[in-house]
């Protein structure tokens, strides 16, 4: 970012003005900084070879709003530095210099919520629901929502295969573009567990009519994965004869 001089209108040649920054400072965590010109203040000689007279020479503290070695709060880019210079010359010659520097926010946001913890889960329905967080900006004092992604978005349930790593993350950016990450993993192991069957199949007699059949299959069908419904696929497998015609006979359902 280039220093901005702007001279006023009532310059006169008998003064030699130079500021060659910094023009850029960075706020403390407290979004403040003091006015000093990182220790290079603005220069001013005389081009008749009078003499500078110090003061008034010097910042205009009254039109700048803050005096050198002072504290910037409440910051508001730019921040237009006044600089008077006066010689002693008779009568004497005083003129007004005026020139930006700017304050930039490099802290990032601040987490005012719990982030949530590492966990490891056996089921994709144990997964949490995600919930946002909120962030505070260090400069504009204000808090705001941040709303989490996971990545995988959507990693289905586990039923074979490694453990599944989901990396939800939350990313708070404030109005300089800082930017404060949280993340939590949750591990998805594999379903290695067989089911377990809650109820005993009934025998049951019916005619061939695929109907009353598919219905009494349905009704026999009673069992859990790992203490929930499981989303697991499972199988089902009969001996009845195709299109259920004829005299089916005994039919085994496993």
């Amino acid at each position: 970012m280039a220093c901005t001089l702007l001279i006023s209108s009532n310059l006169q040649a008998q003064f030699i003005f130079d500021y060659s920054g910094p023009d850029t400072f960075y706020l403390s965590p407290v979004c403040t900084a003091p006015f000093n010109f990182g220790g290079q203040p603005p220069t001013v000689v005389s081009s008749i070879g009078a003499n500078i007279v110090t003061p008034p020479t010097g910042v205009d503290a009254a039109l700048t709003g803050y005096t050198p070695g002072g504290l910037i709060t409440n910051v508001e880019n730019p921040l237009t530095v006044y600089f008077i210079a006066e010689d002693d010359a008779i009568p004497a010659n005083r003129d007004t210099f005026s020139f930006e520097i700017y304050f930039l926010d490099n802290t990032p946001p601040t987490w005012s919520s719990s982030i949530p913890g590492n966990i490891v889960i056996d089921c994709v329905e144990d997964i949490p629901a995600p919930v946002d967080l909120t962030a505070i900006d260090n400069c504009q004092l204000i808090s705001f929502p941040v709303s989490p992604t996971d990545n995988p978005a959507d990693p289905g349930p586990n039923c074979s295969g490694a453990p599944i790593n989901i990396i939800r993350t939350w990313e708070a950016v404030d109005n300089s573009g800082n930017t404060a990450v949280a993340t939590q993993t949750i591990t998805l192991l594999p379903d290695v567990q067989a089911p377990v069957i809650t109820e005993d199949p009934q025998d049951g007699n019916y005619t061939c009519q695929s109907s009353d059949f598919d219905g009494w299959l349905a009704s026999q069908l009673s069992a859990i994965e790992n203490g929930i419904v499981e989303t697991c696929t499972y199988t089902l497998t009969h001996d009845a004869p195709p299109g259920y015609t004829g005299d089916c006979g005994m039919i085994t359902v496993t």
